[in-house]
């Protein structure tokens, strides 16, 4: 995925063509430096603008006091230019805000094609762009969030999508699809279901309910890669059903995959719910970046 520096990647044919940027949450830490990597990549594939966004939320426990000085801020800004310069852009724009941190990035990000955050970074506690703020963003930004977490697999060349058939893992699908075209990668389609312990009838046979339960999986399954494949025929797409409970299946798939890719919600949310459980356990198990698609 990684690029020289300087070089930038053909445009592919049915690229999407949108002038939004990549903007990328930023705070100096490790993580961090990996999440603006991860975006720089991404935008010299898709030919997109990369923003920077450093928010300093530390005065809303320090009673207007600066948490960290402000040399500190300008350090940081440095430092994501010196990251972005060696990753093969130097054109980034920087934003420095200071205010609460999840209000702050939604608001900027109403103009992004991606959110990424890094899977941990520098604050109070230690967790800037985790924990509640990663997945307050993943259920209110407008764009998807791309959480880089460090790949089990660094060469992996697979994208792994979560199938539930809902709307939210369709569009992960698309997502996913359109991804793909660019990267050259394959899609493993996974679509994981845990039904409990299986008990045999008299007959040493497996339940009819069950095998009536496995069959319209698959069959939604189908349905789900048929209709991605109808519009993305130039990619690869394989189905993969599996008796796991979908975060645990997930989870394991996340291993030797790339990108794992989910929708925010799945069937099973409840109303008003706007990050699923799976999704919400899967930003703190997966393998490799997350991206969690609305």
């Amino acid at each position: 995925m990684t690029l020289p520096s300087g070089c930038r990647a053909e445009h592919p044919q049915g690229m999407d063509e949108s002038t939004q940027d990549i903007l990328v949450g930023f705070d100096g830490s490790p993580a961090a430096d990996a999440a603006l990597q991860w975006a720089v990549d991404t935008a010299l594939l898709e030919h997109r603008a990369v923003r920077v966004a450093i928010i300093d939320d530390s005065y809303a426990a320090m009673r207007g006091a600066a948490w960290w000085p402000a040399d500190y801020w300008i350090g940081v800004e440095d430092q994501a230019r010196v990251v972005s310069a060696k990753a093969g852009r130097e054109d980034i724009t920087v934003i420095r805000r200071r205010g609460p941190l999840v209000p702050a990035m939604v608001t900027l990000a109403h103009d992004a094609s991606l959110l990424v955050l890094g899977s941990r970074g520098h604050s109070r506690v230690g967790e800037l762009f985790v924990g509640s703020a990663s997945q307050h963003l993943a259920g209110h930004a407008p764009c998807p969030v791309v959480v880089v977490r460090p790949a089990e697999l660094p060469d992996a060349n697979r994208i792994v999508v979560g199938l539930d058939g809902s709307s939210a893992s369709e569009a992960a699908l698309a997502f996913a699809c359109r991804r793909a075209r660019v990267t050259g990668e394959t899609i493993a389609a996974l679509r994981a279901a845990d039904y409990g312990p299986v008990h045999l009838d008299r007959k040493g046979q497996l339940p009819e309910a069950l095998g009536v339960f496995l069959t319209e999986q698959e069959q939604q399954l189908a349905a789900s890669v048929g209709h991605a494949q109808a519009v993305s025929p130039d990619v690869a797409i394989g189905p993969e059903f599996i008796a796991l409970s979908p975060a645990v299946g997930l989870v394991e798939a996340s291993q030797q995959a790339s990108l794992l890719v989910v929708g925010s919600r799945g069937l099973n949310a409840f109303t008003g719910m706007l990050l699923g459980s799976v999704s919400h356990e899967v930003l703190h198990r997966a393998q490799c970046p997350v991206v969690v698609v609305r």
